[in-house]
């Protein structure tokens, strides 16, 4: 089985909501009026404002094939496929916009074959993106005024300007994606049963079929002969 040319994209006026938060990690200090201690290494949440992602895709960058594996039904095959998407995102964040520049993501189609009058393929995908951006020196950042909760002791607040710079951002990005599918089955040169292989049943079947024989299965190259080029296409395509 091969999968390819594989493109995902949201629908017009669909968004997914974005939280965006800044980890504060500071020192010890102390704060005179109000007099508090605030003991260091412990990082703070700060939430900076909320967004959404309107846009985001996937796009196929490699053929995705290999072999089907019999399933626990009749009829029904499985598989894993490993291949690469390039994943696109783009949205606002404080009604400023951004965008992601597209990142190659490798992933694996895990699903399924079941024949019949009309065959069905499913399968899916789950995986996470978590990108990060190192920053060399770090990147001074606008003063910030904040109004921190005393520690100790506690119960009143030290309005402080936090001076930060940054030297790393990360983006995580999780999706979970199912596909159901009509597949378009194409019958490997040289199977004469149909079974999707070719190998031995199909040679007998040259074999005894040899000769005239109008609308034969054996006859594969349809000059109404099964002969030496139909057993050659047999020979050929082997194990396939």
């Amino acid at each position: 089985i091969a999968i390819s040319g594989l493109q995902l994209q949201t629908e017009d006026g669909s968004s997914v909501p974005i939280e965006n938060t800044f980890g504060m990690n500071y020192e010890t200090f102390r704060s005179i009026s109000p007099d508090s201690f605030y003991p260091g290494g412990i990082e703070i949440p700060i939430p900076l404002g909320s967004g959404e992602l309107t846009s985001w895709s996937f796009e196929q960058t490699e053929l995705a094939g290999g072999a089907l594996i019999p399933g626990d039904g009749p009829d029904t095959w499985t598989f894993s496929l490993p291949t690469v998407v390039t994943v696109s995102a783009s949205g606002t964040l404080q009604d400023a916009p951004f965008d992601f520049p597209p990142t190659s993501l490798p992933v694996v189609l895990v699903g399924a074959y079941t024949e019949g009058e009309t065959p069905v393929v499913q399968w899916s995908f789950s995986e996470l993106l978590d990108q990060t951006q190192q920053f060399e020196p770090p990147i001074q950042l606008p003063d910030v005024p904040l109004e921190l909760p005393t520690v100790i002791p506690p119960g009143s607040f030290a309005g402080v300007i936090l001076s930060m710079a940054t030297d790393s951002a990360g983006f995580t990005f999780g999706t979970d994606v199912s596909i159901t599918a009509r597949p378009r089955v194409v019958e490997p040169p040289g199977d004469v049963n149909g079974d999707g292989g070719v190998g031995v049943d199909d040679l007998l079947l040259v074999i005894s079929s040899w000769g005239a024989c109008t609308g034969c299965a054996a006859d594969l190259d349809g000059d109404d002969l099964v002969g030496v080029n139909d057993l050659l296409t047999v020979l050929q395509n082997w194990g396939t």
